[in-house]
């Protein structure tokens, strides 16, 4: 599932590698998290698009006098985006993946550091920043964070050809790892 890098879903603001509540309730129930490209709304524009009906139509449109107004009127909006989408809900009775192998992707683009006197490249996950050859500066990488292996790859793709470019250590927080139990 494509989920924004927001704190609610991502996490910590400081701390490194650690495993949201978000990130550990997706993957209890056999979703695999897939963190878009921060600050680049044009790369989840379906939830960008979302978000701006919601504030238009909702949120800033409608003047509340309750908090019971805004869960019925909430109720009713997401009703009708349902509709409007063509949404139905997976049905309960699907069977659940037998080897699920609990892993997070994050989109990211590969930035210059500038402040460098030598030109390096990188990129940020869970507030790591992974060095990166300099050849790979303004495109988008996937990383793939193996949980079980603790062991982030990251991939690149050049003229539909797919190629491991790094492979890190990447041990998940200690408290973190605490709320995976079930996953380990």
């Amino acid at each position: 599932m494509k989920v924004d890098n927001c704190l609610a879903a991502i996490g910590s603001a400081s701390g490194k590698r650690n495993i949201s509540k978000t990130m550990a309730f997706l993957l209890e129930n056999q979703v695999i998290p897939i963190f878009a490209v921060p600050r680049k709304p044009w790369s989840q524009a379906s939830i960008e698009g979302n978000n701006s009906v919601f504030a238009r139509k909702f949120w800033n449109k409608i003047q509340f006098n309750s908090l019971d107004e805004v869960d019925e009127k909430l109720e009713w909006f997401n009703l009708s985006s349902q509709r409007y989408a063509g949404y139905q809900s997976p049905k309960k009775e699907q069977e659940t993946k037998k080897e699920f192998i609990p892993k997070i992707y994050f989109e990211r683009l590969v930035k210059e550091d500038k402040e460098q006197t030598q030109k390096e490249a990188f990129i940020d996950i869970l507030n790591e920043t992974i060095s990166l050859p300099e050849s790979y500066i303004n495109y988008f990488v996937l990383a793939e964070w193996k949980l079980k292996e603790e062991t982030l790859y990251i991939h690149f793709e050049k003229e539909q050809k797919p190629e491991t470019i790094k492979e890190i250590s990447f041990k998940i927080n200690s408290i973190s790892k605490e709320k995976l139990e079930k996953l380990f």
